[in-house]
């Protein structure tokens, strides 16, 4: 189990294209802050494709699979908190920087403390797809990321990359 470093990776890794579209924006007004924040967005989606790599290598273990539920569409919900900083963008003054910053690391403590950090619309860019997973003899639902658009098999071979959520490392599970 990666844990707590995958949590912050896939947090980070999610708001890389607004990351990307705040560099955009900042070609303007200053180079070196749109270079930063391009070598920011491209960081963090390469720590998430090594990540995802050490994750395929792992040893899998079978979970058996009561009932499941696509949840694809969180994702659309989620670029939703795309849309404040967009109302701030870019920040013209420090203020207006800091109140910025305060928000991000606000979300990124939600995120990383809930069981958000699944919805990743990079993630789903990569074909992962996000299912809701009853595991036979639990009571508590996990969150399953797998290529396989398809219904989830009975068993699929997993590895666990944070607290209840976990990867199929390939389509055939």
């Amino acid at each position: 189990m990666l844990s707590v470093f995958s949590r912050y990776v896939l947090f980070a890794s999610s708001y890389s294209p607004l990351t990307l579209a705040f560099g955009i924006l900042y070609l303007r007004s200053s180079r070196p802050t749109a270079v930063a924040l391009f070598v920011l967005a491209a960081a963090s989606v390469a720590l998430l494709c090594a990540m995802l790599r050490v994750v395929g290598g792992m040893a899998r273990q079978p979970l058996v699979v009561e009932s499941s539920a696509r949840k694809d569409s969180d994702t659309l919900s989620y670029l939703a908190t795309y849309l404040i900083p967009f109302a701030l963008s870019p920040p013209k003054d420090a203020y207006e920087g800091c109140a910025l910053a305060v928000f991000v690391i606000v979300l990124g403590f939600l995120y990383v403390n809930s069981n958000m950090i699944y919805i990743n619309p990079v993630l789903s860019a990569m074909g992962y797809h996000l299912y809701e997973v009853a595991p036979q003899n639990s009571k508590r639902t996990v969150i399953l990321l797998t290529r396989t658009a398809d219904d989830v098999p009975e068993t699929v071979n997993v590895v666990e990359m944070s607290r209840r959520i976990y990867v199929a490392p390939d389509a055939k599970g």
